[in-house]
């Protein structure tokens, strides 16, 4: 296993430098005119972005606001920023706290700059989390279980949204409207499949497609109707035309908005192939991928498998993307990145397939509610698990993968990594 530890660590090393915060907002920085000038930092590359922008004006005067992952503040940012500590990814009292402020300074400084001040706003995933800010009439308390039921139910990323831009007071373009007397400029990491600006950190400053009408379906959909009365209401009275929607496609008011990707999951992927290429023949480069965690394990099993069978080994195909596990009722501990290592393991071991290996790796450091990364999985994993008097696929039936990959010594750990652009996963067989 020392072998795979040192490859599992190039892997993540290829992946973090890929989606090097700091390093990214440099790439693309543009000199920003003298005047008034507000920054606000959103995220989990929060701190990190803060800083290269800070180093980059120099001396410059501005007003910087941070909502910053707890973990990440250790890094000392100038007296020109006010730094919040948020939580992700549910959010607390704190992440109210933080995003109220953000809402009360936005629009004062609209109102104090109209037509001369400038926003420069850099959103990282986890923004969603940090920008939290319930409609009035809806507790935070109620909206966080409403999150926490819609997330374990397996709702994806789009259905959340369409929630959170109609129950919320900042996202779905809501920002846009406090800021509409003001040059905007967004540089946005993205942690979402496709790098649509709607839905990364929910689209606070982009056009909102989604209605009061879809929040509700999904809410219906996926079992969680009157969990949240206070967002129930919220939702039917926009419904009867009682609230105002989110701005839509062709408003006006994005007319004064530039947004940038400025890393994605498709560089990291990139990066991590190019790292292992003069190992190993790279037979497939993929994004995009999506869907339960443990289909993806048996897609990337498949796959490999088929490689090999057509190709010369030692082979290697990487893939990257935002892999979602319905947890239910299910009690165990794990993530996204996680389960699927275990469940590539069981696949492996079930296919009698001994000389490949998956690692799979989230990005920002954090795999679910859980401190891991991720995780190595392979056929081994399984035996080895059994001769503890444990079974892989129960443990899997439970979600429990983050205790069958450290009772197996496979977890990869690396703590809150600064930045966020989902997953990436390596099959390598044939050593």
């Amino acid at each position: 296993m020392e072998r795979w530890r040192d490859i599992g660590e190039l892997v993540v090393r290829a992946a973090l430098d890929a989606a090097n915060a700091g390093q990214a907002l440099r790439r693309v920085w543009e000199p920003i005119d003298d005047g008034s000038l507000l920054i606000l930092s959103i995220g989990k590359a929060s701190v990190e972005m803060a800083a290269a922008a800070g180093d980059l004006l120099a001396d410059r005067a501005f007003e910087g606001i941070v909502t910053a992952v707890p973990e990440r503040m250790l890094r000392a940012l100038d007296a020109r920023w006010r730094v919040f500590p948020c939580d992700h990814p549910l959010a607390t009292q704190r992440n109210l706290g933080a995003a109220a402020y953000i809402e009360s300074r936005v629009r004062g400084f609209a109102e104090n700059h109209a037509g001369h001040g400038q926003l420069l706003v850099l959103i990282s995933g986890g923004g969603s989390a940090h920008l939290t800010l319930p409609a009035k009439g809806v507790s935070l308390a109620e909206y966080v279980e409403l999150q926490r039921r819609l997330m374990l139910a397996g709702a994806s990323i789009n259905e959340l949204n369409a929630v959170r831009k109609h129950a919320e007071r900042l996202k779905g373009g809501r920002l846009a409207v406090l800021a509409n007397s003001l040059r905007v400029r967004a540089l946005v990491m993205s942690d979402v499949i496709g790098d649509p600006l709607d839905v990364i950190a929910s689209g606070p400053l982009s056009p909102d497609p989604s209605t009061f009408a879809d929040a509700i379906q999904v809410i219906t959909r996926r079992g969680c109707h009157g969990m949240a009365p206070g967002a129930d209401e919220v939702l039917e009275r926009g419904m009867r035309g009682q609230v105002t929607e989110t701005p839509k496609p062709g408003d006006s008011i994005f007319d004064h908005i530039d947004s940038q990707i400025i890393a994605s999951n498709a560089a990291a992927v990139d990066a991590v192939a190019a790292a292992l290429q003069s190992r190993y023949k790279i037979a497939q480069r993929r994004t995009g991928v999506t869907g339960e965690a443990r289909d993806v394990a048996r897609e990337l099993v498949d796959a490999i498998a088929a490689e090999v069978e057509s190709n010369q080994v030692p082979i290697c195909i990487v893939w990257g993307g935002e892999p979602t596990v319905a947890v239910g009722q299910a009690k165990g501990r794990g993530g996204p990145s996680q389960e699927v290592a275990l469940a590539a393991a069981i696949e492996l071991e079930r296919r009698r397939i001994d000389d490949a290996r998956v690692v799979s790796f989230s990005t920002d450091g954090v795999d679910g509610p859980t401190s891991n990364a991720g995780g190595i999985g392979d056929a081994a994993l399984c035996r080895e698990l059994r001769a503890m008097g444990r079974d892989p696929v129960t443990m899997l039936g439970a979600h429990d993968s983050a205790a069958a990959l450290e009772l197996g010594r496979r977890l990869i750990r690396t703590g809150p990594t600064g930045t966020n652009v989902n997953h990436v996963f390596v099959a390598i067989a044939g050593v």
